[in-house]
């Protein structure tokens, strides 16, 4: 499924809800977890880069397709960060 950002300026929780279909207690989880963070918190409101999409519907596909809760998706998330930081690391030292 490919992700096109119609646009770079900040997207609020309710929009980012809207957009990825997830409640906005799933995106507090998300930001506990350290899946994802806010560009700004103001008066009770976050505001969220629009690559945030993408890493909340990578989370909803490993929660539908892996059946994992929010913690499992969020570990997953993260472990695959650490392979792609690593494979980058590599890729650079052999270049």
């Amino acid at each position: 499924e490919a992700i096109v950002f119609e646009e770079e300026k900040p997207l609020s929780i309710t929009h980012l809800c809207e957009r990825c279909m997830i409640s906005e207690i799933e995106i507090e989880e998300l930001v506990y977890e350290g899946v994802i963070e806010p560009l700004s918190i103001q008066e009770e409101s976050w505001t969220f880069s629009s690559e945030t999409m993408w890493r909340v519907k990578k989370v909803q596909r490993l929660r539908r397709d892996l059946d994992l809760n929010i913690s499992g998706a969020a570990l997953t998330i993260q472990l695959l960060d650490r392979i792609e930081e690593l494979e980058k690391m590599i890729k650079r030292r052999t270049e």
